[in-house]
């Protein structure tokens, strides 16, 4: 391409445009509102689009003229923003409604302002825009709208667990006037809310967000803005942003008070009766250990038999009843995990001696395999009754003249590996999802309270350790605990995040 000596004269016969010149040539040419003032922050310069915009004069809006377009109700609030930016030379963002003149209306706009420094650091400038978000300010107003007439409570967060917004029944369940008060706030600024459950809300949060897993239906207290104390069940879910990266949490729960406080008067009941059945189930026992030993006279083979056959079923039925009363006190705070070194061996030779009747009656062998010593810092009754209840349950499904394997052997170098198996009929996929839940007996059970294995999972993970079951017809069902050898107690929140236990740990 080539350029004619004529040309060329022409372009240097024209005059060379200014700095300013060309930076308001580029201003006018932008489709937003563009601002620019002095270092104090008086306007000192609009573009054209602003003019036609408001239909105002530049005489109009210099100095602080520009207050006269913006909403009354927007005013105060938007004039303190922008004092505090030019105060602290702070980037200066906020949303405000300005006035259109083309449809006579307040619209929606996103300002923002930043500070133009000298070479020795000194504000001399702040440029700023105004961009129409209307459509966007609608959008949202509306999913406002809307999510305030839910029943539900609403709210999300970002990662550092920082308020982004909620809806209006959060708000006032929270303590706040509005939604917009809680923007930028955190559970330690609820008027309302301990310490300790802040702790455990963020303690949820950082759960769900770590693991980037939903987590339904946690049950958890929350002291409402008139200082009662409600049931919630909370659902928490992480978001994500473009790539797929956690970028915070949305949570939702529903006051669920009236069925926790009808749960508990059941619970109560459960206790009561618990406790009024335990005596007269103790007393026949004791009866019947009298016939056997030939306290009321001689009894044949048979009577020896059928009386036999009795006292194990009134075992059984002593051993449910002490499992519904543990669970019931673990879950209403009211009884504690106690830590002391103990031989765990020792342990399993009791328990084994003590069922071994049990099994034979059954005709059940149980064969134990285990090292001579096995020391642990945990609670040893609770773990005697993790053990019973593991073997009474492998005798019960059990088919006469098998065996139930009982092996206690090293995990790693801070746990051991307690397995107990028994070739009864495999337990089903469905059953095995739920086997260690409240109350659960399922399809392949028939008998029991659903508490004994519940209540193995209460403490076994109060110890800090897992349990879990393994079943299908070639290798028999095999339940295996992991035990930690030092008594390494689980964080009690994090107990409470996954399976919503209420065990209290305590270390003698």
């Amino acid at each position: 391409m080539t350029t004619s000596p004529e040309h060329m004269n022409k372009v240097r016969s024209k005059p060379h445009l200014s700095y300013n010149q060309i930076v308001t040539q580029i201003a006018d040419a932008i489709p937003v509102l563009v601002w620019t003032t002095d270092g104090n922050g008086m306007a000192e310069y609009f573009n054209e689009r602003y003019f036609e915009y408001t239909g105002k004069t530049f005489e109009e809006l210099r100095g602080n003229g520009w207050r006269s377009i913006l909403h009354p109700d927007d005013l105060d609030r938007c004039v303190a923003c922008w004092k505090e930016s030019v105060a602290e030379g702070k980037h200066y963002e906020i949303e405000y409604r300005l006035y259109c003149k083309s449809d006579n209306s307040f619209r929606w706009h996103l300002g923002r302002g930043f500070p133009v420094r000298s070479d020795d650091g000194q504000i001399v400038h702040w440029f700023g825009t105004c961009t129409d978000i209307e459509q966007q300010k609608q959008l949202q107003i509306m999913l406002q709208s809307v999510m305030d007439n839910i029943s539900q409570s609403i709210f999300w967060k970002d990662k550092h667990s920082v308020f982004l917004g909620c809806n209006k029944l959060f708000a006032q369940n929270a303590g706040f006037g509005s939604p917009n008060e809680l923007i930028g706030k955190t559970d330690y600024d609820f008027p309302n809310v301990p310490k300790e459950q802040a702790d455990f809300f963020r303690a949820c949060d950082k759960y769900v967000m770590e693991k980037d897993t939903p987590e339904y239906n946690i049950i958890e207290p929350f002291c409402a803005a008139d200082g009662k104390t409600i049931w919630l069940s909370t659902s928490k879910i992480p978001l994500h942003d473009a790539n797929g990266a956690v970028t915070g949490i949305l949570c939702m729960f529903t006051d669920v008070t009236d069925r926790e406080n009808l749960l508990a008067q059941r619970d109560d009941f459960m206790a009561s009766l618990a406790h009024d059945l335990k005596v007269p189930i103790v007393g026949a026992m004791k009866v019947l250990e009298a016939v056997l030993r030939g306290t009321t006279g001689p009894i044949n083979p048979q009577q020896n038999e059928l009386i036999t056959m009795l006292q194990t079923s009134n075992t059984n039925l002593l051993q449910m009843v002490n499992n519904l009363l543990q669970v019931l006190k673990y879950e209403a705070e009211t009884d504690e995990l106690y830590f002391t070194n103990f031989e765990f061996v020792d342990l399993i030779h009791e328990c084994v001696k003590e069922i071994t009747p049990i099994a034979e009656a059954k005709k059940v062998n149980i064969i134990v395999r285990m090292p001579d010593v096995a020391s642990i810092h945990g609670d040893r009754l609770a773990l005697r009754r993790v053990v019973f209840n593991l073997l009474s349950n492998a005798i019960d499904y059990s088919a006469s003249g098998s065996s139930v394997k009982l092996i206690l052997a090293e995990g790693d170098s801070e746990s051991y590996v307690l397995t107990v198996t028994n070739l009864g009929e495999p337990i089903s996929e469905e059953d095995l999802g739920n086997l260690f839940q409240r109350f659960w007996q399922g399809q392949r059970f028939g008998v029991g309270t659903g508490l004994g294995l519940y209540h193995a999972r209460q403490v076994v993970e109060g110890h800090g350790g897992e349990i879990s079951c393994s079943s299908d017809r070639t290798n028999g069902t095999t339940i295996k605990a992991i035990v930690p050898k030092k008594g390494v107690a689980t964080d009690i929140k994090d107990s409470l995040i996954k399976h919503r236990s209420k065990l209290s740990i305590k270390h003698l």
